[in-house]
């Protein structure tokens, strides 16, 4: 997650929850609970495509 203050500058990256390659559980009052410990104006939630780290296929 990244989280950004007013002007959209980066306040903090970190990774607040791992899951499996079919499922993770994201908990809402967490991603608010960080965002206001940091002040932040806006978050970003990213997820890595499905496969990311393993060798292309050819195809």
């Amino acid at each position: 997650m990244l989280f950004l203050d007013h002007q959209h500058r980066l306040l903090a990256l970190e990774e607040l929850f791992r899951g499996t390659l079919s499922q993770t559980s994201v908990y809402p009052r967490e991603v608010v609970k960080r965002a206001l410990a940091l002040n932040a104006s806006a978050v970003i939630l990213a997820q890595p495509p499905v496969g990311a780290g393993r060798a292309p296929t050819s195809t």
